[in-house]
């Protein structure tokens, strides 16, 4: 075998080699920096490559063909081979073309290739090795930035229109992925409960505590329009490392993205919550600004958690009234403080008696401490910050927060504009890259190691 392919290589081998000795004979010696010397080299390999790798597929699987008559995988009816059809593919090492044999059924009407199968080759015209990095690139960068990577970093030419389908049939495999995710755990839920006859598997192991967040970002559609994806953070309290003063990083933590509804993001985030670790017997705490979707999805899928609001949401609240008091002034910087001083003291009644005993000079004013007052009324069973700081707990949705600007900065931008399914195609893709789930989606090949005799 290995004589074989020395022999079946070799002419390969010499046009590689005579290729770069023509170059560098026929150009100065004084003109070839290294750059130059680099791109050239560059060049001659992938084309020595392309060579090879179209040898190696008929080396390795020939043309595919079984025989004048075949079954038919969609209908089990026969299919009869019909020619030698070419395939024209685009790898990390440039395009090729191979042939392979083509059968076609008179029954279901379907065309199928074996060979296609064989190499595990899609609908798309990139090899499987591409296509994931493909997809990897668009999970983080614009489908034209991805264009332009490829044609500076391999020197690859792949349009953007090739680079979206690609990217949407990876976000596909991932809503699909969450989807089943969604249909398994809850199946596992229920074999669970059933044996352990209802009760509380928290007892297993030590109750944990989990944080949970949720948010919202404005994604523009193609018809002008503006729709929420929904975000969500699943992180236990463990995982919240203290880096520096006042600071606070995760080590690890699932975030959760669709544009769509409450009720369906809800499912969706209860299936993250059960990957993730949360458990039964667990101690919950429920983190958000106080938006009404959000509270319907907490009260689905944790009704039960501690809930908390966040600070920095409510000082925007209490800044607003500080400026209709008193303006840009020190004064209003003084009062701002003392009020966010008794926040964190857990001390809502006495902020709120403050803000009512303030003297407004307009209608306007009167009407924002309305709504300030109605705010802090509503949410304040969610404030007893000076509580959650002696526990450890976070007082800001910072987690979210930068959830829905990873989110972002893969969906908004100049030019950015999104249909439905193509959004969420995408944000599905940006979550598996986001949560290392890409190997899940478009796993490399196991590689054969020899043990050490």
């Amino acid at each position: 075998m290995e004589e074989h392919f020395r022999m079946s290589m070799m002419p390969a081998w010499e046009r590689f080699i005579k290729d770069l000795s023509e170059y560098f004979s026929e150009n100065s010696s004084k003109d070839c920096d290294l750059w130059k010397m680099e791109m050239r080299l560059l060049k001659a390999v992938m084309a020595f490559a392309v060579e090879v790798l179209v040898m190696l597929i008929e080396l390795v699987h020939g043309r595919g063909y079984e025989g004048a008559r075949r079954s038919c995988p969609g209908c089990g009816g026969v299919m009869r081979f019909e020619r030698y059809q070419g395939r024209q593919m685009t790898s990390g090492f440039g395009a090729f073309r191979y042939a392979r044999a083509y059968y076609h059924c008179q029954g279901c009407h379907q065309g199928y290739c074996p060979l296609d199968e064989r190499l595990g080759v899609g609908r798309r015209s990139v090899t499987p090795r591409l296509g994931r990095l493909i997809s990897f690139l668009a999970g983080h960068l614009s489908f034209g930035v991805v264009e332009e990577a490829l044609k500076e970093s391999h020197q690859l030419k792949v349009s953007r229109e090739a680079v979206r389908l690609v990217a949407e049939e990876s976000g596909n495999n991932a809503l699909e992925w969450e989807r089943s995710e969604e249909e398994r755990l809850r199946k596992n839920e229920m074999v669970e409960r059933a044996a352990a006859g209802g009760g509380q598997d928290g007892s297993r192991r030590g109750a944990k505590t989990w944080i949970i967040e949720c948010d919202g970002k404005k994604v523009g559609y193609q018809d002008g329009s503006w729709h929420e994806v929904k975000v969500g953070v699943i992180y236990e309290l463990g995982d919240r490392v203290r880096v520096s003063k006042g600071r606070q990083e995760l080590i690890k933590r699932e975030i959760v993205a669709r544009q769509c509804g409450w009720e369906e993001f809800s499912d969706l985030f209860w299936t993250s919550m059960q990957r993730s670790g949360v458990r039964d017997g667990d101690r919950l705490v429920a983190l958000a600004d106080g938006a009404e979707a959000m509270e319907q999805i907490f009260a689905m899928v944790a009704p039960e958690a501690t809930r908390v609001r966040d600070f920095y949401h409510v000082a925007e609240r209490i800044h607003a009234i500080g400026e209709v008091r008193f303006g840009e002034t020190g004064e209003r910087q003084c009062w701002t403080r003392i009020q966010l001083h008794k926040l964190k003291r857990s001390e809502v009644g006495a902020v709120l008696r403050s803000i009512k005993h303030l003297k407004l000079p307009t209608a306007e004013a009167a009407e924002t401490r309305r709504q300030v007052v109605q705010y802090l009324e509503k949410n304040r069973y969610a404030m007893n910050y000076a509580s959650y700081k002696r526990k450890g707990w976070p007082l800001g949705s910072g987690a979210v927060e930068g959830g829905c600007r990873q989110i972002g900065a893969r969906t908004n931008g100049c030019g950015r504009r999104w249909r439905e399914h193509g959004c969420n195609a995408i944000v599905a893709l940006r979550v598996a890259v986001l949560n290392d789930r890409l190997e899940l989606l478009l796993p490399k090949p196991k590689q054969l190691h020899q043990e050490a005799a």
